[in-house]
């Protein structure tokens, strides 16, 4: 299955009453197994609260989130490099745990696949609990359960993520609400209200996904539901402005962007310019992630880039613009393979042709434009720990397998380092490829 949800974590919410027959509580559990299942598998996460499990008289779990978490250990058995599964606990809820359930989230801690969010023990409380699962959650499956379902989902649609209810029709272990029925009837009524983005398409989709009379594999329907809600996630991004705008003049740049943020080809959308863009999540390492947006000039050249830059920046609306790819520069200065971040641009181009006593000669007159003072501490706070950084990115060079181009009599082979430095770039409509010209450039002094 594509990673449709990759970076997003999912809420499967909902309980079943006492009451209600075993089959259908069994088929609840068999589907939210398989559910967890293709979630994790679409490149998603999940989040539980962790407390006792009640289990009707047959011994079927009447609560889904040890299914949940059982479903995470037996499926992620590595250790992961970001967590699968929230917890959200508390010193009371521990409490009520068995000992071979403490011993499951001291095997998924160990491993790393967990994360987990204490609540204090005096404000354990109902409304508590899902205020810190709705604010780690990104959309949201709800089966049976009552008013604490009806709740989570409230908390969800207001903040603009999706949720899709199923119609079993098994209660509620607190027998306080129709929870996920209410919900089904919602959603059928005005799907815009939970899938702002594609509620045509969910309209369409929601008889097919019914778990009270099936009419297909559950495994089917579990896959299903992954991809609604995918679709939304991902629609409501395309919409959604950009932290950061990625630039680039060249395709081969626009090609290597695409590979490093895991683009497709097919762009995310096409802006009121015909401008195409891709948007991709940038993981922040801590569990959060950039929502950032790409797009191509098409050709070198100031005018086209500033056209261009004009119309996304509009469409967009990012925090930060940035343009990456590949440059010349001095030979004595910097080498293949170097990657360098600017500090300030110099605007070459800018001349006054002048008539003297010596006859006619060309002043130049260059613009210079700094980063900004808040971007530039940015920078300064990614580049102070350079022991660190450099460590982290030879481990991605070696990863990736890339190496610095080696020159014949490179002498600077021998101290280059994969750390980014700080430069001015220069930026005109001329390649410079007379060293003496460039020299001259950064003197102040090029007359013609």
């Amino acid at each position: 299955m594509p990673k449709v949800l990759a970076g997003r974590r999912i809420l499967i919410a909902g309980s079943a009453s006492r009451n209600v027959e075993a089959g259908k509580v069994r088929r609840a559990v068999g589907f939210v197994q398989l559910l967890a299942r293709a979630i994790l598998t679409a490149g998603g996460g999940l989040v539980v609260f962790g407390s006792n499990e009640p289990s009707s008289n047959e011994g079927v779990p009447l609560i889904f989130d040890w299914v949940i978490l059982r479903e995470v250990e037996s499926l992620c058995h590595a250790k992961e490099t970001s967590a699968r599964v929230v917890v959200v606990t508390s010193n009371k809820a521990r409490g009520k745990m068995t000992d071979e359930q403490r011993a499951l989230l001291a095997k998924l801690s160990a491993r790393g696949i967990a994360d987990f969010v204490n609540i204090p023990d005096d404000v354990h409380t109902g409304g508590n609990i899902g205020d810190e699962e709705a604010a780690r959650t990104n959309g949201m499956v709800a089966i049976g359960g009552g008013k604490g379902v009806a709740d989570r989902a409230s908390k969800l649609c207001r903040r603009g993520f999706p949720v899709l209810p199923f119609d079993l029709q098994i209660g509620a272990l607190s027998e306080d609400g129709e929870g996920a029925i209410a919900l089904h009837r919602a959603v059928s009524e005005a799907p815009e209200r939970f899938f702002p983005h594609t509620a045509a398409r969910v309209r369409a989709a929601l008889p097919g996904l019914s778990l009270d009379a099936p009419v297909m594999d559950l495994s089917a329907i579990a896959e299903r539901s992954v991809a609604v809600l995918g679709d939304e996630l991902a629609a409501a991004d395309a919409s959604a402005p950009a932290g950061v705008l990625f630039l680039t003049a060249l395709p081969i740049e626009l090609a290597a962007m695409l590979e490093v943020l895991g683009c497709s080809e097919v762009p995310s959308g096409r802006g009121s310019a015909g401008i195409n863009y891709w948007k991709a999540k940038v993981d922040r390492g801590d569990g959060s992630s950039h929502l950032v947006a790409l797009a191509s000039f098409g050709a070198a050249g100031n005018a086209d880039a500033a056209a261009v830059t004009t119309a996304l920046i509009a469409d967009q609306q990012p925090c930060a613009v940035i343009m990456v790819g590949i440059a010349a520069g001095m030979r004595d200065k910097c080498a293949l393979g170097d990657v360098v971040i600017s500090e300030r641009v110099v605007a070459y181009e800018g001349a006054a042709m002048m008539v003297g006593p010596k006859g006619a000669r060309v002043v130049q007159r260059p613009e210079t434009y700094r980063t900004s003072v808040p971007l530039m501490q940015d920078v300064t706070a990614y580049l102070a720990s350079s022991d660190v950084l450099t460590n982290r990115l030879q481990t991605l060079y070696d990863a990736a397998g890339l190496a610095f181009p080696i020159e014949p009599g490179d002498e600077m082979q021998r101290r280059r380092r994969p750390l980014p430095r700080l430069v001015t770039i220069a930026s005109g409509e001329k390649l410079l490829r007379d060293p003496e010209k460039f020299r001259a450039l950064r003197e102040g002094a090029w007359e013609d």
